[in-house]
């Protein structure tokens, strides 16, 4: 290990089919040196007034904002990520090797959605403050389903907070979710946490594997 300081990954990896988050808001904020980690009950959400859709979003595959009105640098991801830049991995399949050495900053609700099929809900974007992107999946079939999947992801680009709000969530879903936050560029493994076991937690700052 060595090189610049950056903030810590923390990630939870569920079987197939599961989700323990369903109803739940998990957010993470800033607090100077790495992040302050809490779960509680989610508000609920639907699509925000103005947001747009993430037209031709195809299966395994990730959308540039900035081509849907964005203005922040914001990538989409169709398996459910939202990351702070390109170059991230649009495997279908979630893997710890590849969360941890993807390049940009994101955060995660990760599996095999697949909302290019014609009967599958959508996915929105919107920018609700002049930092703050947010992406919507709006009852989105897990792959070769058609079990809906609700998650709604929040990033803000100057403060580095984000949330993630789970709805229903698809029993049939085929793979894994792997839930968390990278810093991006390559960071160590900290090992699984069951998120909402654990919270509220706090992650430091950790050094960056170059």
């Amino acid at each position: 290990c060595g090189g610049n300081a950056v903030f810590a990954s923390f990630y939870e990896v569920s079987p197939a089919g599961t989700q323990d988050l369903e109803g739940m808001i998990v957010t993470g904020t800033n607090n100077g040196s790495g992040y302050d980690i809490t779960v509680g009950p989610g508000a609920g959400f639907t699509v925000p007034t103005g947001a747009t859709e993430l037209v031709g979003l195809g299966d395994d595959d990730q959308a540039d904002t900035s081509l849907f009105g964005g203005t922040l640098g914001l990538f989409v991801g169709s398996n459910g990520w939202l990351a702070a830049g390109a170059g991230n991995s649009n495997a279908f399949a979630p893997s710890t090797g590849v969360f941890l050495g993807n390049p940009s900053p994101a955060v995660y609700t990760w599996t095999d959605l697949e909302p290019n099929e014609a009967a599958s809900g959508k996915v929105w974007y919107d920018e609700p403050t002049p930092t703050t992107g947010r992406a919507t999946y709006d009852g989105v079939f897990g792959w070769g389903t058609t079990d809906a999947n609700f998650i709604q992801i929040t990033y803000d680009t100057t403060s580095g907070d984000f949330t993630m709000e789970f709805g229903a969530t698809g029993a049939g879903n085929p793979e894994d979710w792997l839930v968390g936050y990278t810093p991006g560029g390559g960071s160590a493994d900290p090992g699984a946490t069951d998120i909402s076991a654990a919270a509220p937690f706090s992650i430091a700052a950790a050094d960056m594997i170059i």
